[in-house]
């Protein structure tokens, strides 16, 4: 199959499924018949953006940064060539490496730590409107 056809039918079928998902799945209404499946109601708060993976994936990648960097750093000290040098860069990838990495994530979570104070202020002022709400106002 062409790579462009490929690209074609998957704009179709992503279409196909967006209009499905906006018709039965997507509406608050549809929220109630969702309760018992713990799945499809998590589902329908993340399509929504209730829910906020990123600071998820953020964890995820943090830690995986932090333990590559460490194992770098420790493979570093072993490579061929002047083992003074290996060992000093090693360490110091060791020792530096993971609080760049901490530096980065902690300014990465603070736009997201940002968001999420300011969608707790919105719920907790009287006569806020929602997004929801604010559509149908328009």
């Amino acid at each position: 199959m062409p790579t462009a056809l490929a690209g074609v039918l998957g704009g179709i079928f992503g279409l196909i499924v967006t209009i499905l998902a906006f018709i039965f799945f997507l509406p608050e209404e549809k929220k109630e018949k969702f309760k018992d499946n713990k799945f499809l109601l998590w589902l329908h708060d993340v399509l929504h953006f209730k829910t906020l993976l990123i600071e998820k994936i953020l964890r995820f990648l943090y830690i995986l940064c932090t333990a590559a960097v460490i194992f770098a750093g420790f493979f570093m000290i072993f490579t061929k060539g002047n083992f003074g040098a290996n060992l000093l860069g090693g360490l110091l990838t060791m020792i530096i490496g993971p609080i760049v990495v901490r530096i980065v994530y902690e300014l990465m979570m603070l736009a997201i730590i940002a968001v999420n104070n300011i969608i707790q202020i919105n719920k907790k002022m009287p006569g806020a409107v929602s997004k929801e709400d604010e559509s149908i106002t328009d």
